[in-house]
């Protein structure tokens, strides 16, 4: 049970109108599930923590809500510690963890995906070198 864990079920939902009010995205939450804690941001944005995490992923596959004015439009984001500190969110825990080194780019300077990147060219054994000449593979 990490940071991760403390962050489970809660969202950035951002997009909310200049002086809007949070009850009318707490609202539209609503219909994705229990909406048990909410959090004004320091922007047009608001933290959200459903019942479960199910709910808040309900939420993010949403994209994009309109809420009842039928004029504003909101998304949400998924609420990790490192978005929780960069939105100011109060109480943000902190990551004791270090963070993860940064990729190394492959050749001519692209970054790929560990699964496309290729290994150390496979050394031939003797069979394989005696059938290459042979068969002039």
């Amino acid at each position: 049970r990490g940071v991760g864990h403390e962050m489970e079920g809660w969202i950035v939902v951002f997009g909310l109108p200049p002086g809007g009010d949070a009850r009318s995205v707490l609202g539209a939450l609503n219909r994705f599930g229990d909406v048990l804690e909410h959090e004004p941001g320091r922007g047009n944005w608001l933290f959200a923590r459903f019942a479960t995490r199910w709910q808040a992923e309900q939420a993010l596959a949403a994209r994009a809500v309109v809420l009842d004015d039928g004029a504003t439009v909101v998304g949400a984001l998924r609420l990790t510690p490192e978005a929780a500190a960069r939105f100011g969110m109060r109480g943000a825990p902190v990551s004791t963890e270090p963070a993860p080194a940064a990729a190394a780019p492959g050749p001519g300077g692209v970054m790929l995906h560990p699964r496309l990147r290729r290994g150390p060219e496979k050394t031939l054994g003797c069979c394989e070198k005696l059938m290459a000449a042979v068969f002039s593979w």
